[in-house]
């Protein structure tokens, strides 16, 4: 018996030496108590997580992506792809534009209409949303974010509702790999919010409401001076933009990238805080924090492959005292007949002292209706919620995946 107990005890601690080596070498989906992620699966056996992720789909799932493939496939052809850079001469033309929405409408929809057309980003100022309202969502943000794991994960992100919280599941087809960054979503949609409002922060609810009905009316406004400048009726497009409607699909999400220093293995070239995509959405209203930079553009491409020909350029998108970041999506893109562009961007990994901090933004996504019909000149016609079920079933793990079940027991992937 004394045998024996001698022999389990070596065993287990066999057992614990292998699992801590296996922490440090950065194992699959290992994270430090920072938050932060650790190295994944890819950079040791050269899996593609977006790739195997594709496997996981069911034919309803593949049907949906089908919608939203061509952005996918330019997306994947950025990964290991050395045919990049990042713009740092400081030339006017290289900037994104910032509009004064206080002058007048028409001059204001000119500009508008100009940046979208070229850049796809602009930055907006004279807004209307108090810098007070801003400022307490940033601070909602940091105290959610700051929740211990436990916590924050009764609210696990709902892949068909789009609501919940996640941290580092979402993969883009341009890295392979997770992105290193928490994210909380909050979709505006009758009942979608039950059971996600934080019981922890009695203040949760009410100030995200606030700040979902002022950005909302915001990105009204910009949407309806870009539907004059594109020759549409009055309403085409904004009309169909509702909130907490049984078919609404508005989104707030708030987002923190935690610190990388000392972060085992993320050192892929592939790896950062967000990879190269574009947005699903109409636009998105992009609230960053000054001395949290990091966010990039790229520059307008006209050729569907990134080569030394015909590199791709990126432009620094730093946050501005007092302005709003506004991009515009893939919805809009379509809806216009690319009349208006949809632009890649990404977030850096960070360096030097920047690495020793956290990153805090919130994206509000203006998206319309489910059952919204999106015309086009160029594209066929399709309904908004196969755009946007298309991006998230292909951006999220299937829940089978999720609960880390495996194709041999599922019979998924065939």
């Amino acid at each position: 018996f004394g045998s024996a107990l001698y022999g389990r005890h070596i065993y287990v601690l066999l057992l614990v030496f292998v699992v801590l080596a296996a922490v440090a070498e950065g194992g699959p989906n290992s994270t430090l108590t920072s938050g932060s992620r650790v190295c994944s699966e890819d950079d040791d056996n050269g899996k593609d997580v977006y790739e195997s992720r594709m496997d996981w789909q069911n034919h309803e799932d593949k049907e949906y992506i089908k919608v939203v493939q061509e952005a996918l496939s330019f997306a994947s052809r950025l990964k290991d792809n050395p045919h990049q850079f990042v713009i740092t001469e400081d030339d006017g033309d290289n900037n994104v534009p910032v509009i004064d929405l206080s002058l007048n409408d028409e001059i204001v929809a000119q500009d508008l209409f100009d940046a979208a057309s070229k850049w796809g980003f602009f930055q907006v100022t004279n807004h209307g949303l108090g810098q007070n309202l801003i400022d307490e969502m940033f601070d909602v943000n940091r105290r959610f974010m700051a929740l211990n794991d436990t916590i924050k994960a009764t609210y696990k992100f709902d892949r068909k509702a789009i609501c919940g919280y996640e941290k580092a599941t979402q993969v883009h087809p341009s890295s392979g790999i997770p992105d290193i960054k928490e994210n909380f979503l909050m979709a505006a949609r009758k009942g979608a919010m039950n059971d996600f409002w934080p019981m922890e922060m009695p203040d949760f609810e009410l100030k995200t409401k606030q700040f979902i009905k002022e950005s909302h009316q915001l990105g009204t406004r910009l949407l309806h001076l870009l539907e004059m400048k594109l020759g549409m009726a009055q309403g085409q497009i904004t009309d169909y933009n509702t909130l907490w409607g049984d078919e609404s699909k508005c989104v707030l999400r708030l987002l923190h990238y935690p610190a990388t220093d000392g972060v085992i293995g993320y050192k892929n070239q592939n790896q950062w805080r967000a990879a190269p995509h574009t947005d699903f959405a109409l636009l998105t209203l992009l609230f960053q924090k000054v001395g949290e930079e990091g966010l990039q553009c790229a520059q307008r491409h006209h050729t569907k492959e990134v080569t030394e020909s015909h590199p791709l350029g990126w432009q620094p998108v730093p946050p501005l005292d007092g302005a709003i970041t506004v991009n515009i999506g893939d919805m809009l893109q379509r809806w216009s007949s690319d009349k208006l562009i949809s632009n890649l961007h990404r977030v850096v990994m960070p360096t030097g002292e920047d690495a020793k901090k956290s990153r805090y933004s919130m994206a509000f996504f203006l998206q319309p209706d489910d059952s919204t019909i999106i015309e086009s000149e160029k594209y066929e016609t399709v309904t908004a919620l196969q755009m946007i079920q298309g991006r998230v079933r292909a951006y999220w793990p299937t829940a089978e995946e999720d609960r880390g079940e495996t194709m041999e027991n599922t019979g998924k992937g065939n």
